[in-house]
């Protein structure tokens, strides 16, 4: 049975509910590569460069939250996974199915991100993703 709703949160009602968010949003960016903070991030959503896909359980309590950019290309419209955290948020699969369903409704054809590799193993293994190509990095300073 599916243990939540997902809703992107409007520019309007981010002082409302960023409390609630950022917590989950923080914890993802604890194993980023420093590309943002969570005050960052904030300021993203509020300049509409990201935007704040709320999790909540059926009670309207947050119980996780998914900060995302859209990419849109030639041939396609995807949305981007910036960070993202909340409890059991990818637990079943009822639910991923679930979120993929929104995010096709909203008009997307895609999701993607970067990630560690033991997240790309369990998104693979999982839930069917594939590695199209793999990011390298190289410090200029």
């Amino acid at each position: 049975m599916r243990k939540y709703t997902a809703h992107f949160l409007p520019r309007e009602q981010l002082d409302r509910y960023w409390n609630q968010a950022e917590p989950f949003l923080r914890a993802g960016l604890l194993v980023s590569e420093g590309e943002m903070d969570v005050k960052q991030l904030r300021l993203l959503a509020l300049q509409g460069s990201a935007q704040i896909l709320l999790i909540m359980d059926f009670e309207d309590m947050v119980r996780g939250a998914i900060a995302t950019e859209i990419v849109n290309y030639p041939n396609y419209k995807a949305i981007n996974i910036v960070s993202y955290g909340g409890y059991n948020l990818f637990a079943s699969e009822e639910d991923f199915n679930y979120l993929k369903d929104e995010l096709r409704k909203a008009g997307f054809s895609q999701i993607q991100g970067w990630c560690k590799p033991a997240q790309a193993r369990l998104f693979k293994s999982r839930y069917g993703f594939n590695t199209p190509y793999e990011m390298i990095r190289m410090s200029l300073t």
